[in-house]
């Protein structure tokens, strides 16, 4: 089959990864174990076997893959993967934790780790980053967590699953031989690329566009889970970009993540900032900025140009209010600004478009900075655990994700993302005034996503069980998303919006407030009773749009966050889905649209011409 020749090609290609400079030492007879050397260091024919603790940890590589092999074998046997008190999961990783104890002392441990971690639980968490990294590559590759890949695509998926983890495994034990970022980093994306070459060729154009989009996303996410399981190897993570960072900022503090060490850019090509504040390390609210979005050079020429900058953005929102009934105070907070036009989208690619005889160019990089700034964070957050008498583990982390408009079309394409690849499994999204309701074609934001899939490669953004352009249409995505929900209780979609909105109607090219009005109603009605989905609608007819500050009101909260639907705020609403999430409830409010659209000619209010009434049961 196609795999077996993937995997004994990536082997080839791993053994020789290195920057031109290394292979022309190399080519000069250069060839003694040197590990500022990194075509000799990283060459398997000139490996010498390493000592100690580090021979324990190179060779841990491979004592991990009877992890890997049982998550194989749980989806090729039952089409799902493990479940979480599978035995034969449970003493693979117990090997591998019992393997490390017992290669590396005491001693040896100190030269690892200076957190507050035990050498116990170190090696219990170096297993279990192993079993995470496992479920990453099965969850991609086999179509989420009930392998939606397996039935039409299986050779594919499984041809991809175990080249990724070979490359991965590889990619571990290439580390290990060096001992700086000069050579680590660069080698390590080096095989990367090589490992998703390998995938596409072996899946073939037709297959692999099922998986991704690009070899690039393939690779980008591929070198995260590597980097993250060789931090939890060893703190200095042999300066690959994943681990415990600096001691975070308490409060609100402006970070740059430049081109040249992170993968991020605004639309205008500049460098891109983000806010954060470390509170309670365990409890973390993220928000995605919104702001449109532009889709042809028409559209992208006029729009002003701090849209296409972040420098100056302020982290203003409702959640991250500093006041006493703010539920939500204390915890670590990120403000993610929106410069890309891409809805939180775009994976790196670069468009250009004549108008008026000018040219005109935008990066479309919005995925890419909203999970950089996830990661920075989280590198602050994995410092503070385990620095604080406990240990970083993803699954301890409880967030909500959410986004504002456009940045709620956002929740839409990184949600999967954060439950998957980052590991916080428990989290929620909170979408923020932005259904996704699609207008019929060729006009409707699906449709025009849809031609986006591959000028954004938004494919690398969107889940792999859901992962077309036309997928972010909300009665579409919300059920297939919500289906791999219920992981645990936190794992939640909780929409919040307005039913009277002249943003979401123009954006999504509806025309007119009423008919998108009618379309949301409908909407609720085909989707109140999916598992693990919720709803506050309010039907408010003098706020269109979400306020997010509450400037100029008498109790400095915008009129969206206090509008009671059944005695409840969208306050109290998001903080009963995360204390008490399994009794969570909609809340729904017919309101007075019905009757404004019957006396149109007396309130002035035409917006409001033909409204209907739900067709099922809402809110008393």
């Amino acid at each position: 089959m196609k795999h077996f020749a993937l995997i004994a090609a990536l082997f080839i290609a791993l053994a020789g990864c290195s920057d031109d400079s290394d292979s022309n030492n190399a080519n000069n007879g250069n060839n003694t174990n040197n590990s500022n050397n990194s075509n000799n260091a990283n060459n398997q024919n000139n490996r010498e076997p390493l000592e100690g603790c580090a021979g324990v940890l190179s060779n841990s590589t491979e004592l991990a893959r009877p992890i890997y092999d049982r998550v194989n074998a749980c989806f090729s046997a039952t089409g799902v993967e493990c479940a979480a008190n599978d035995s034969d999961l449970a003493t693979a990783q117990t090997a591998l934790a019992d393997a490390l104890l017992e290669g590396c002392s005491d001693e040896d441990y100190a030269t690892l780790q200076s957190g507050e971690i035990t050498r116990e639980a170190w090696a219990a968490r170096v297993a279990h980053f192993h079993q995470l990294a496992a479920k990453a590559f099965s969850r991609r590759f086999y179509g989420g967590p009930k392998g939606v890949y397996l039935a039409e695509q299986s050779e594919c998926a499984q041809a991809a699953y175990e080249g990724a983890v070979t490359g991965h495994l590889e990619g571990l034990d290439l580390a290990f031989y060096c001992d700086n970022a000069d050579c680590a980093e660069p080698d390590l994306k080096a095989a990367w690329a090589v490992v998703a070459d390998g995938i596409a060729t072996a899946c073939g154009e037709e297959a692999f566009g099922l998986l991704a989009s690009s070899t690039a996303g393939v690779a980008r996410t591929g070198m995260d889970q590597t980097a993250c399981v060789a931090a939890a190897m060893t703190e200095e993570a042999l300066g690959l970009p994943c681990g415990p960072s600096e001691q975070g900022a308490t409060e609100f503090t402006q970070v740059r993540l430049s081109q040249e060490t992170y993968d991020v850019k605004c639309g205008d090509g500049s460098d891109y900032y983000f806010h954060y504040k470390l509170g309670d390390p365990t409890k973390v609210v993220a928000v995605m900025q919104g702001g449109g979005v532009c889709l042809q050079g028409g559209d992208c020429v006029g729009r002003p140009d701090r849209l296409f900058k972040a420098d100056d953005d302020m982290p203003v929102d409702e959640m991250f209010a500093d006041s006493e009934d703010n539920p939500f105070r204390g915890w670590t907070m990120i403000y993610m600004p929106y410069c890309t036009q891409d809805v939180h989208s775009g994976n790196g690619t670069t468009e250009s478009f004549v108008t008026n005889g000018e040219e005109f160019v935008i990066e479309r990089y919005g995925a890419l900075n909203v999970r950089n700034t996830l990661k920075y964070v989280r590198d602050i957050i994995w410092h503070e655990m385990d620095y604080t008498g406990g240990e970083y583990r993803p699954e301890a982390v409880t967030a909500v994700f959410a986004g504002i408009s456009a940045g709620g079309l956002g929740v839409y394409t990184n949600h999967a993302w954060v439950l998957d690849e980052l590991g916080w499994i428990n989290t929620i999204a909170m979408p923020r005034v932005w259904l996704s309701i699609s207008a019929p074609p060729p006009f409707s934001l699906a449709s025009l996503l849809g031609i986006k899939r591959d000028a954004w490669a938004i494919a690398d953004s969107l889940p792999a069980y859901c992962n077309s352009g036309s997928c972010v249409a909300g009665t579409t995505f919300i059920p297939i998303h919500a289906d791999r929900l219920g992981e645990t209780p936190l794992q939640r979609w909780m929409s919040f919006s307005s039913q009277a909105d002249t943003t979401q109607s123009g954006t999504t090219y509806h025309g007119s407030v009423f008919r998108w009005t009618n379309l949301a109603r409908e909407y609720y009605c085909t989707l109140k009773d999916t598992p693990n989905v919720n709803f506050f609608l309010y039907a408010n007819p003098e706020v269109f749009q979400s306020l997010i500050d509450g400037a100029g009101t008498e109790s400095g909260h915008s009129p969206n966050w206090e509008y009671e639907i059944d005695g409840a705020t969208a306050m109290d609403w998001i903080w009963t889905g995360y204390n008490d999430p399994e009794n969570v409830r909609d809340y729904v409010d017919e309101g007075t649209l019905v009757q404004l659209s019957q006396d149109a000619a007396l309130t002035g209010l035409e917006a409001y011409e033909a409204t209907e009434p739900f067709d099922c049961t809402v809110t008393p």
